[in-house]
């Protein structure tokens, strides 16, 4: 299941946003909407809670924005961000940072949450001024959050600022950056873990329903968030420095033209389990067909439809080159949401490079500790 959705793309930088933002506006929404007294219309207190998470999300992002300024004036060629419920993840190139500069945008990040709580005091003492009770009311709400919020990121875990920190002073002192950020990842979770237990208890010893929630929210968030940008970062550690062709796999499930969908099925799908065939005439690729392209089909049809008559053509398929960055196809194939694609030379089938093949490498190296 993917957990993060791409929302857009800032000067080359691929920005996606967590499935924990979701838990994150569920939160925010409810815990402004308990601040609003009954007078208020149920409707009128959701629209203001709703309001009051989109507002959080706009400060994180400038948060991020800040982060990510400071760190190109440095030379840090970021690839992708992540935003988590709690602030971003950054994919950066590795050649283009060290120690310092993760002290650096760490300590951005802590200064720039500081001065987002500033900012909220101040539109509530001018929303106050001007008797505007509800905006008044609101940031004040979203201030105290934030401020709960600063206070999270001291922790010495990974993703949050301390933990970059925390990263920086053991690859200073290890001199290796996967080892760093492997301790530092594990510290995240484990806080993360440490946090949902919390709330468990409040929420099982003191009855308060509502911080024990929001205990056990935060630790998921957190625990969740190390853990996915571990996971992101193991691939372009197992694939750096390889090319297609060391990756790809030469098994390739193909069909011919005119293959009835019954076939398929049957021959195919059923005993193999694949889910992904080339139609190939020859050695030569005419297009793909996918196992959802089957289910559009109709059982009652499957005798009489071909695999030319649903396939993906060739020329509308992505494919590439055994001499390209594995890479840099693994990145391009995560920000398609690709799960297979096919290796040409040519112009003729020669592998496929699949995202089931890249984790178990990824899965296989790890193990070994390489």
């Amino acid at each position: 299941m993917r957990t993060t959705r791409r929302v857009a793309r800032l000067r080359g930088i691929r920005v996606r946003l967590h499935y924990t933002w979701a838990i994150a506006c569920i939160l925010i929404t409810a815990m402004v909407m308990t601040q609003f007294p009954e007078s208020y219309a149920l409707w009128q207190r959701v629209l203001i809670g709703v309001a009051g998470s989109l507002l959080f999300l706009v400060a994180v992002c400038l948060r991020e924005l800040a982060v990510a300024f400071v760190g190109s004036r440095r030379g840090i060629r970021l690839k992708r961000l992540t935003l988590f419920a709690f602030g971003g993840v950054s994919e950066i190139a590795l050649e283009s940072t060290a120690p310092v500069l993760d002290v650096l945008r760490a300590t951005v990040g802590l200064l720039s949450n500081l001065v987002l709580v500033g900012v909220f005091h101040g539109l509530y003492l001018l929303a106050a001024s001007l008797n505007w009770f509800v905006g008044a009311g609101l940031v004040r709400w979203l201030g105290f959050i934030y401020l709960m919020l600063a206070f999270l990121h001291f922790l010495p875990a990974y993703p949050l600022d301390g933990g970059r920190i925390l990263r920086a002073v053991l690859w200073k002192r290890l001199r290796d950056y996967q080892r760093a950020s492997w301790i530092v990842t594990r510290a995240g979770r484990g806080s993360g873990f440490a946090l949902l237990a919390v709330g468990v208890t409040v929420l099982g010893v003191t009855h308060q329903v509502f911080v024990g929630l929001v205990l056990m929210s935060v630790g998921w968030i957190l625990q969740s968030a190390a853990f996915s940008s571990w996971r992101t970062g193991v691939p372009a550690r197992a694939l750096r420095g390889l090319k297609v062709r060391d990756v790809m796999a030469h098994d390739i499930a193909a069909v011919g033209t005119h293959v009835s969908l019954e076939h398929l099925v049957r021959e195919h799908m059923l005993v193999t389990g694949q889910r992904y065939f080339l139609v190939v005439e020859g050695d030569r690729l005419e297009g793909v067909v996918a196992f959802q392209d089957v289910k559009k089909i109709p059982r009652k049809r499957w005798a009489n439809t071909t695999t030319t008559q649903v396939m993906t053509p060739a020329c509308k398929v992505r494919a590439v080159t055994g001499s390209e960055p594995a890479l840099t196809v693994w990145e391009d194939m995560d920000e398609a949401d690709e799960g297979v694609v096919p290796v040409l030379r040519r112009g003729k089938v020669v592998g496929v490079v699949s995202v089931r093949s890249l984790r178990d490498l990824e899965r296989t190296r790890a193990d070994l500790g390489v």
